[in-house]
């Protein structure tokens, strides 16, 4: 499982759901 902080999963959402639609792995996204 991938683990991002909250900034740059924000920074990259659109490239990221994609990501996780294609892989199908789980993405964590942390808090500060």
């Amino acid at each position: 499982m991938e683990t991002i902080t909250a900034s740059k999963a924000r920074a990259r959402l659109y490239r990221l759901i994609d990501e996780v639609a294609v892989s199908g792995q789980p993405v964590l996204i942390t808090g500060r």
